[in-house]
């Protein structure tokens, strides 16, 4: 079975999101992956990933169901942003069903590599 991620991010972080997806693309390859619509066009476009792109708002429905394992938001704290209650709203919805949510580089490394290690634990 494989891990299901959300990978999303700030347009002022997306070149992280890339970065972040090349150092772990052979698992990323392995899981079935969603996106907000820029991070997965970018995704798609700069690391050959497969993405199932979404808005934020259904990103969150899909949390909330149980679909996503796992969610990576690289956060831009410099700047507001248009989708700013969507994106709380999935904040919020990781933490009332305690899917791990990674918001900045160094626990999203973390959060991948407990990902492979709990896939490599089931195959």
């Amino acid at each position: 079975m494989e891990a299901s991620l959300a990978l999303i991010a700030h347009r002022g972080r997306q070149l992280d999101m890339v970065e972040l997806a090349v150092r772990h693309v052979r698992l990323l390859r392995c899981c079935a992956l969603v996106a907000t619509e820029a991070t997965g066009k970018l995704l798609e476009d700069e690391v050959g990933l497969r993405v199932e792109r979404l808005k934020p708002g259904l990103v969150a429905a899909r949390v909330a169901m149980g679909e996503v394992d796992a969610v990576v938001f690289l956060v831009d704290s410099r700047s507001g942003h248009r989708h700013e209650p969507d994106l709380r709203g999935l904040l919020r919805v990781c933490n009332l069903h305690d899917v791990p949510l990674a918001t900045n580089l160094g626990s999203a490394d973390l959060l991948m590599d407990a990902v492979a290690a709990s896939w490599l634990a089931v195959s």
